[in-house]
């Protein structure tokens, strides 16, 4: 159940104000004289930008509308705002300068849910806007849930919001908050993962931003599944607003407001706590109970006599226990001969600071200065029997700090050239220990007790040149170097767009990139002689992945859109077991909860991901959306051991359909849908060896029929349906959303036993049904 209650001082009886500020999309100068018409047929009310690019319309009636920028000099743009009592709209628009201006052209205003926030995008990339997090069915507003139905991504877990990519390990995703590189912004993260079971990103902080998932441009690096390049709001700088809301992600107390009105500063903060461990608190016993809570603050000064300054911050802790000992029946235990305690805790701590100065009109530097940390800890205790002694059999501790400082330059040349450097340096601190015990030595041994530090250094430039405003080419270069063993790659990136009719274009893609190994996997000794303490993983080098993209776009009207694309992705220098009978490959891992690294890998695997996606969307207008994607793909790899197999991603086939429509049956009152479908093939897997594993006491895997099979496909609907009265006083929203409506049994596991070798299945969340109370005043 979700409930959310908001307090605002700026609420007004008669309607509600829409103001912002419109900034050239290159130089981030204000532009003066923008025309802007909200709901254009209508001509309901209109305006223009002052000389500092500020706008205000007042006594705007509850609802919601199409808000039109236009100016002769700039590609109009067109967005779609929900006006309601308890909250002011402020809008922070970029326009793009066109190359011809022609006198007295008549131009239909377009809608940019088509494009990218980053210009210098070019393909395989979409924007998506923060209502999108919670408007879909079952994406609880997690960006990373919401982007499972887009063409070519799938979860690994319901449990979990891990994404898989065009066949890429999750491992491989960049998550990036307002131009600052984040480790894992989710709770209860692990080693060498990108996904958690819930968000510590609040959307309620968040505004519209990019999901690219192939041929990224020149400033992302060390990433070659796909990038989130998230951007945080800044507070209402004029007028102090409050809410209080529970729900899937959390208790949440949250306020925002201005420091000095003059000047625009303003500031947000927001603190939310596990809503089902307050459940629990209350003495109602909902079983394994989850416990999280994070804080979010920004604090931003944009006309600060240095520039426009920012500092923000992201805490987060997170804390389960999963105990058998508690259970009444042996039957309900994980294996059937002996009970497991499992105990899990995660920490994540950002904190950043950006400063944007303007050098002219034309240049502009931007600068990051950041720290993150996380932590995890795993402590998994034995028992025979109820009421015997616990012993431990693994315990893990980790943890990781990151300290960078980022710099970037931009460079409007004139109306066709636009230059854009920047430089990362990065500084690591980390430490892995890990043990686990052995039954037939009857003692621990050490997996993991690594402690180091080293430093990588990215640079990248790019150039973009409109030769008209219907072709453009964005070319550049990034560079990677990690001085911990002097290993470096340098990736040439190009991007073509070509929109040789009003509303159709192509694009192409190409680029080269990397991903630095995990960290832990360079010290870890190798198993043959231990005593020699040899590093054997020492000199790995990069996993590094040559993408190519052609694509179709085809706005079929103002509000609904065509895309084919078509992709070829070759991975090569994979590390790999140094052992011609081996398939163990690095491509692989990123499918469960854990990691553990292997010792004597080398740089010799191969990998290739292709396949066509198509996605028809009808953005939401009208009251009405939906959105179909297919994805077809094959995702393969080559081991030591020189036999192509299929990696652990490849599921063939995913097939998504989403719809909603919002009812206006009076002015005030609004009936909600929604509707989604998901049809995916199964994970694949490595079969145990019995044999091996009864004998050992240990899961052992039969990898000569590595990634053969695969669980049985994943299919699930979720439906959400709900009302929304909206009231000069208040405003209120009830939503119901059954996810997994059918119960589909969706296989994610299995499990053996290693006293006797009896497999077990372990399933995906059944129906699982979750109301929500939203109440705004």
């Amino acid at each position: 159940m979700l409930v959310t209650a908001k307090v605002s001082n700026c609420q007004v009886d008669n309607g509600q104000t829409v103001r912002g500020t419109v900034v050239d999309l290159d130089t981030q100068t204000p532009v003066t004289g923008v025309a802007i018409v909200l709901n254009e047929n209508v001509r309901l009310k209109g305006t223009i930008t002052n000389e500092k690019g500020v706008f205000t319309l007042e006594n705007i009636p509850f609802g919601r509308y199409r808000i039109v920028f236009r100016n002769i000099s700039y590609i109009p743009v067109t967005k779609d705002i929900l006006v309601h009592s308890s909250k002011e709209v402020i809008l922070n628009i970029e326009l793009e300068q066109k190359i011809a201006v022609l006198d007295q052209a008549i131009i239909k205003p377009e809608l940019h849910k088509d494009k990218t926030i980053n210009k210098m995008v070019t393909a395989s990339a979409r924007s998506f806007t923060i209502d999108e997090t919670s408007r879909y069915a079952g994406s609880l507003g997690d960006p990373s849930k919401m982007a499972s139905n887009f063409a070519g991504v799938t979860s690994v877990d319901d449990n979990r919001n891990d994404i898989i990519i065009r066949g890429n390990s999750p491992t491989g995703l960049l998550w990036m908050i307002d131009g600052v590189v984040v480790q894992n912004p989710n709770h209860f993260g692990s080693r060498y993962s990108t996904g958690g079971s819930v968000t510590v990103l609040n959307n309620n902080l968040l505004t519209n931003s990019d999901f690219i998932t192939s041929a990224f441009t020149a400033e992302y690096g060390n990433a070659i599944s796909g990038v989130f390049d998230l951007k945080m709001r800044s507070g209402n700088s004029q007028n102090r607003e409050y809410w209080i809301q529970a729900g899937w992600n959390g208790f949440e107390l949250g306020a925002e407001g201005g420091i000095n009105r003059s000047k625009n500063s303003s500031y947000m903060a927001c603190y939310r706590y596990s809503i089902l461990d307050i459940i629990q608190k209350t003495g109602i016993d909902i079983g394994y109970t989850p416990e999280y809570q994070d804080f979010t603050f920004k604090l931003d000064f944009p006309d600060s006599k240095i520039g426009h300054l920012s500092m923000w911050g992201i805490g987060g802790h997170s804390h389960i226990e999963i105990f058998d000992s508690q259970e009444e029946n042996k039957s309900d235990w994980s294996f059937s001969n002996f009970g497991e305690d499992i105990t899990f805790t995660s920490n994540l701590g950002i904190m950043a600071f950006s400063n944007k100065v303007p050098i002219n009109s034309n240049t502009r530097i931007h600068t990051n200065i950041s720290i993150c940390g996380t932590s995890h800890n795993a402590l998994l205790e034995r028992f025979l029997n109820f009421g015997d002694d616990k012993y431990i059999y693994t315990d893990e501790n980790d943890y990781e700090v990151k300290y960078a400082v980022s710099s970037t330059f931009f460079k409007r040349i004139d109306l066709k050239n636009f230059l854009q450097a920047g430089m990362i340096l990065d500084f690591y601190d980390f430490s892995y220990t890990d043990s686990v015990y052995s039954y037939t030595d009857n003692e621990y041994f050490i997996i993991d007790n690594i402690n180091g530090k080293m430093e990588m250094l990215q640079l990248y430039l790019q150039w973009k040149h409109k030769f008209s405003d219907i072709l453009s080419i964005t070319n550049g270069f990034h560079y990677q170097h990690l001085f911990f063993n002097n290993t470096y790659s340098f990736e040439p990136r190009v991007g073509v767009v070509y929109s040789y009719l009003p509303n159709q274009s192509l694009n192409f893609g190409f680029g080269m990139h990397s991903l630095m190994p995990p960290k832990m996997i360079f010290n870890i000794k190798s198993e043959e002689d231990p005593d020699l303490k040899l590093l054997s993983n020492r000199n790995l080098g990069f996993t590094r992945s040559f993408h190519t993209v052609i694509g179709y776009n085809y706005l079929i009207k103002r509000d609904l859109r065509l895309k084919i694309e078509s992709y070829y992705q070759h991975l090569y220098d994979i590390p790999v077991k140094n052992d011609t009978a081996s398939a163990y490959s690095l491509i692989n891992e990123g499918a469960s909860f854990s990691f553990d690294p292997e010792d004597s890998l080398v740089n010799k695997g191969t990998g290739a991901n292709y396949g066509i996606e198509l996605t028809l969307e009808k953005f939401f207008s009208n009251n009405f959306y939906f959105l179909v994607t297919v994805s077809i793909f094959n995702s393969k790899y080559v081991a030591l051991d020189k036999i192509k197999r299929n990696t652990i991603f490849n599921g063939n086939y995913v097939f998504n359909l989403l719809s909603g429509k919002e009812y206006s049956l009076n002015k005030n009152f609004e009936l909600i849908t929604g509707i989604k479908a998901t049809w995916a093939g199964g994970k694949r897997y490595v079969p145990y060896d019995i044999q091996k594993t009864i004998h050992y006491n240990k899961a052992y895997y039969d990898w000569e029929k590595a990634y053969e099979n695969k669980q049985s496909d994943y299919i699930r609907i979720d439906l959400k349906c709900g009302i929304r009265l909206n009231k000069p006083a208040y405003f209120l929203e009830f939503v119901m959303d059954f996810q997994n409506l059918i119960n589909h049994r969706n296989i994610f596991m299995e499990r053996i036993d290693p006293i006797d070798g009896t497999i077990s299945k372990e399933y995906q969340v059944g129906f699982f049904p979750m109301g929500t109370i939203k109440i705004q005043f």
